[in-house]
């Protein structure tokens, strides 16, 4: 999603696939587009000419994935001579706020929450998509996957990525030894739970610190418990 400012509007494609709306930033960047003309750039043609321009993404992405996400759109930068500055924090959902009601927004934000989305969205900060991005969203993703990203019927981003969460993990050789069966069921959860911990073993582990953000990983299991049971 791309965040309101006063400065024109750059719309930019091909990151990851996909078409997002950003907002053109500083032009202190020295750099020029040194393929424009190939034939593996005319799929950016149409963005060519923005040499030294420069585009802010914030997200929480972070480590090798951050790596490998800046990878995916060396090619756009290459063709286009935009740069693609991105910032991942494991503080992102504490920290855009803060960016946001300072004044200091990125031009593109990773937003994971749709009600993260739709608070920026009442206060007047995002930009809807282009009409360029709505049509390509509207070919690739279904209306349920474009639901997360639309607020009172106003498109604002598309689909990045999605995660698996909920996994359970467990001790294949514990559970032999132990006569414990695997549970189907949410009944036979919390049987083999209280069986395991009448044995004097705890049952359950999981890690929530993750900074500013602590805590994200149990609210997924509730959620996933109030979605499911």
């Amino acid at each position: 999603m791309a965040f309101a400012r006063s400065r024109q509007a750059l719309a930019i494609a091909g990151v990851l696939g996909l078409a997002l709306g950003a907002t053109a930033c500083g032009t202190g960047n020295d750099k020029k587009s040194s393929n424009a003309g190939s034939a593996e750039c005319a799929a950016y043609e149409k963005y060519q000419g923005h040499d030294g321009k420069k585009v802010t993404i914030y997200s929480s992405i972070r480590d090798i994935e951050a790596d490998r996400l800046e990878q995916s759109w060396k090619q756009f930068e290459d063709c286009t001579g935009i740069t693609i500055d991105h910032e991942g924090s494991g503080e992102f959902e504490a920290q855009l706020g803060v960016r946001v009601d300072g004044g200091n927004a990125p031009d593109l934000a990773f937003i994971p929450q749709p009600g993260l989305l739709k608070r920026f969205v009442d206060a007047g900060k995002v930009k809807t998509v282009g009409a360029d991005t709505k049509a390509l969203a509207e070919q690739n993703f279904t209306p349920d996957w474009l639901k997360y990203s639309t607020v009172d019927g106003k498109l604002y981003g598309v689909p990045l990525g999605s995660n698996v969460k909920s996994y359970v993990w467990y001790s294949p050789k514990t559970f032999k030894e132990k006569g414990w069966q695997v549970p189907t069921t949410w009944d036979d959860l919390i049987k083999l739970s209280d069986t395991i911990a009448a044995s004097g073993t705890k049952p359950w582990c999981a890690g929530i610190e993750s900074g500013d953000a602590t805590g994200w990983p149990a609210t997924d299991w509730i959620e996933d418990v109030m979605l499911r049971t």
